[in-house]
């Protein structure tokens, strides 16, 4: 499974180190970033609804040309993290065996900082996209920092097959879509301008009229 996934990433042009994961959203050309949670206070029911609400419809478009899906999954030593509530809760989500290879993943670094190493776990995945609990899974991603029931602590990236699209909700506060080509977020702004983060709209009608824009 690594090695095909390898393939896709070389298809792609994407320069991934699959043991950092902040490069991953430095390998892509385009994205649109998205409120979720807004307008709500952190550590209400108000706000994880807001947010999975907000989510379901962005990730649904994102995948509408989708069968079939990637999914990159990061975990690090759960054992004294308070965030890993339910530890298995995303697997049951993807309806996927626990299967990861034990890895030195990078934690979140600054620019211009050199990386450090812990022990975790990477997961690489293909599933059909109708088998994915998605409202399960998009709750337990916002419930994550909100103290809630179940919760997804893992790090998780959704690439889609056919659209070539990736799709990464961070917590309840927002999430990303990326692509290489600037003509596939075309729907995805269109359908869900009105939550994007400030900056966003503005950099993405400055790219459409740039010549030769891709």
């Amino acid at each position: 499974m690594k090695s095909e996934f390898e393939k896709y990433l070389n298809n792609n042009k994407l320069k991934i180190d699959l043991t950092d994961f902040t490069t991953i959203e430095k390998s892509f050309n385009h994205s649109l970033r998205f409120e979720l949670g807004d307008g709500f206070e952190n550590g209400t029911k108000e706000r994880v609804q807001q947010a999975k609400e907000r989510a379901l419809k962005i990730s649904n478009s994102c995948f509408e040309k989708d069968k079939e899906l990637y999914v990159l999954t990061y975990e690090w030593d759960s054992e004294g993290d308070f965030l890993a509530r339910t530890p298995d809760f995303l697997y049951q989500t993807l309806k996927v065996d626990k299967s990861r290879e034990k890895r030195k993943l990078a934690l979140m670094y600054f620019q211009n900082e050199k990386p450090e190493y812990e022990e975790g776990y990477l997961g690489v995945y293909i599933l059909k996209k109708e088998t994915v609990k998605w409202e399960d899974l998009i709750e337990g991603i916002a419930n994550m920092d909100m103290g809630f029931n179940p919760s997804v602590h893992q790090n998780v990236y959704i690439f889609g097959t056919t659209s070539n699209k990736l799709f990464w909700m961070y917590d309840d506060r927002g999430c990303l879509i990326m692509t290489q080509n600037l003509i596939d977020l075309e729907s995805d702004f269109n359908a869900h301008k009105n939550w994007l983060c400030e900056g966003y709209e503005e950099e993405y009608k400055e790219k459409i009229k740039a010549p030769n824009n891709v």
